[in-house]
């Protein structure tokens, strides 16, 4: 408990489990789904892990409600954070990026993505 998802990742190898995307992509779209744009959740220490294991998203610092406009120019979807995964996954530079220390493919969050 306390740590972050990219610790997480290292100490199980590199790999997600299948729950644990489920559970990130319920993060993503609970956003969605309250209008809220994270504005950093491509960054795994912001993701941390819960008393029971459960993954939490903190740090809303750069957070900012999704408006009209928004939902006009990027879609309409509360699937709209997941595009996040992109950088989270795919992406080898800036903090808590996933890229570079996991071993497996996380193919349901990216599914999702």
């Amino acid at each position: 408990p306390g740590s972050t998802l990219k610790t997480l990742v290292m100490e199980q190898g590199g790999r997600l489990t299948e729950d644990q995307q489920v559970r990130l992509i319920e993060i993503y779209e609970g956003l969605g789904s309250a209008d809220i744009c994270h504005g950093d959740a491509a960054n795994a220490n912001n993701f941390v892990v819960g008393t029971a294991g459960v993954l939490h998203l903190i740090d809303f610092g750069m957070a900012a409600c999704l408006t009209k406009d928004h939902r006009r120019i990027w879609g309409d979807s509360p699937r709209l954070n997941l595009m996040e995964v992109g950088s989270l996954v795919f992406e080898s530079t800036g903090p808590g990026r996933l890229k570079d220390i996991l071993t497996e493919h996380p193919e349901r969050l990216v599914a999702a993505y």
